[in-house]
């Protein structure tokens, strides 16, 4: 969203036609409204609290930006791990299927392909749970940062350091934009 939302300053900037400006504008504004209210933080809050999932989407994605763990979540890579792990179960499930293929019949590439898909859907599905726990985490800590120090002290700390390297850079990058040359 906040790249949408350079590229919306960018046009802005660059063409003078009022109508598509505010189109632009519009779009951008429905979408982080859709943001704030379909998120997997909702979920995670709707589980924990039990409240109905519009009140936990607005609490859970207010509570986040609030005290700063938006952008950690920005930076949270699980995703693309996840991904990884799938690709590399589907890809060794090919491998098998295919040599299985080879074996018993003259279609050994029909196995891979159904070993691939098998196995890439089986370990997605399984490697989810670390990306459900990892959510949960963030909830967590932005409800109550102080019940993780008491209860993980070196997670906490790398949290806390994790937010202050994140809080420098929006720092030094805001202050290059406003400080800097113009042209």
């Amino acid at each position: 969203i906040a790249a949408l939302r350079q590229l919306v300053v960018i046009i802005r900037k660059q063409t003078k036609h009022d109508l598509m400006q505010c189109i632009l504008q519009c779009l951008l504004q429905c979408l982080q409204r859709l943001v704030q209210y379909f998120n997997f933080y909702a979920f995670c809050h709707v589980a924990i609290y039990g409240t109905n999932y519009i009140e936990s989407a607005r609490n859970s994605w207010s509570l986040l930006k609030r005290r700063g763990i938006d952008a950690l979540i920005n930076d949270d890579l699980t995703g693309f791990v996840i991904l990884c792990g799938s690709l590399i179960g589907g890809i060794v499930c090919a491998i098998v299927g295919g040599i299985m293929g080879k074996i018993g019949t003259d279609a050994p590439h029909t196995y891979a392909l159904m070993g691939f898909l098998v196995g890439f859907y089986l370990c997605l599905t399984i490697l989810q749970t670390v990306t459900s726990c990892v959510i949960t985490v963030f909830v967590c800590y932005a409800e109550d940062p102080h019940s993780l120090n008491v209860n993980h002290p070196a997670e906490y700390n790398k949290m806390e350091r994790a937010r202050a390297n994140i809080g420098q850079i929006v720092e030094v990058e805001h202050e290059t934009v406003e400080t800097g040359p113009t042209v």
